[in-house]
């Protein structure tokens, strides 16, 4: 037993402090040149395999070297990119001076140009003036116009370098009552808007015979005698006052005032329809419209041509699908007194 528990104790390993303290000083020093590799620049620092670690070497000069022309590089790139910005924003060349607009009739040339000046006032963000060709919005002016104006649709563009393009399409809010009296403006729900003009005497035709007659004594007399009297607007010289709306002659020539209704409802609004489905979709130059009926439900449609058109003011669209199909596959305008559409799925014409 004794020799046994000898043995033992001779097998029995004794702490190496040694061993441990040269064990520690390498991990350290293997944590230290990581940090070193990482976080520093490396070739400034001298590798010493001694179990100390490393030290500063003293023969590097840590101090950077100025690279000049790097910097020479990134000034010129700077000074360059400031000049051309600055002539971007404030050059003359690229400030809008420059406006045209397209498609007016009845809006009035100069106050829409206001308008659009109006709109270039000012700078964005305190800096860029809003007259500059590549900041100014014309969403905006789109936004404005549409919403100043009766404008039906408009297209703005750019004209490169300091110009900007307006084309409209107005939108028809009246219409010029005729009564044979005067002339008003009357809008959409039929109410008389503003009286602008009496009818010229010179616009009332008469269709007139002449009857002789021997008296006893074998004097021939003639007399004149009026068969007819009729009105015939003078359409060149009442849009030249007006402005170019829809001339509408409503033979029950009622009487009209300010703010009185004149037209049933959807009696403008379908005469408008017509007038422009065929200034805008057809070649056919319209001249006016004439009410026939007592109900105000049928128009006969004037053109400069000489024929004209009878209509309702009911179902304009497949009236005017009708007038298109027998214009393009039955007829030659030129040949034409009229044609008469009052009758669905059936169309004459003389």
């Amino acid at each position: 037993m004794r020799r046994h528990a000898r043995r033992t104790r001779k097998r029995k390993k004794r702490f190496n402090s040694y061993k441990f303290e040269r064990l520690f000083k390498r991990k350290v020093h293997r944590l230290r040149s990581s940090i070193d590799a990482t976080f520093f620049n490396a070739s400034s620092r001298r590798s010493d395999f001694s179990w100390r670690g490393s030290k500063q070497n003293p023969h590097v000069d840590r101090r950077a070297a100025i690279n000049w022309k790097q910097r020479l590089k990134v000034w010129t790139i700077f000074i360059a990119t400031a000049i051309t910005a600055w002539l971007l924003l404030y050059h003359a060349t690229f400030q809008i001076n420059t406006i045209s607009v397209q498609g007016l009739v009845r809006v009035n040339q100069t106050e829409m140009l206001e308008t659009v000046h109006a709109t270039m006032g000012g700078r964005h963000m305190m800096i860029i003036p809003r007259t500059n060709y590549f900041f100014y919005d014309i969403k905006e002016l789109q936004s404005i116009i549409e919403e100043k104006y009766p404008i039906e649709r408009s297209i703005i563009e750019k004209d490169f370098p300091n110009g900007i393009a307006i084309t409209v399409e107005e939108k028809i809010t009246n219409l010029i009552y005729d009564n044979s009296k005067q002339y008003s403006y009357v809008n959409f729900d039929g109410y008389v808007v503003e009286i602008k003009q009496n009818v010229d005497p010179s616009e009332f035709k008469e269709i007139t015979e002449v009857v002789t007659s021997t008296l006893a004594d074998g004097t021939v007399r003639s007399e004149t005698n009026v068969l007819d009297r009729y009105h015939k607007p003078n359409v060149a010289a009442v849009q030249s006052g007006m402005g170019d709306f829809p001339i509408l002659y409503d033979t029950r020539h009622k009487d009209a005032s300010v703010n009185e209704k004149v037209l049933e409802n959807g009696i403008a609004e379908s005469v408008v329809s017509w007038f422009n489905y065929l200034s805008k979709q057809t070649d056919i130059p319209v001249l006016y419209f004439e009410l026939t009926d007592a109900r105000g439900r049928e128009v006969v449609i004037y053109t400069t041509e000489g024929w004209n058109i009878k209509a309702k003011l009911d179902h304009v669209e497949k009236q005017a699908e009708e007038l298109q199909l027998v214009l393009n596959e039955k007829v030659q305008r030129q040949n034409l007194e009229y044609i008469d559409l009052r009758f669905f799925g059936r169309v004459y014409w003389k």
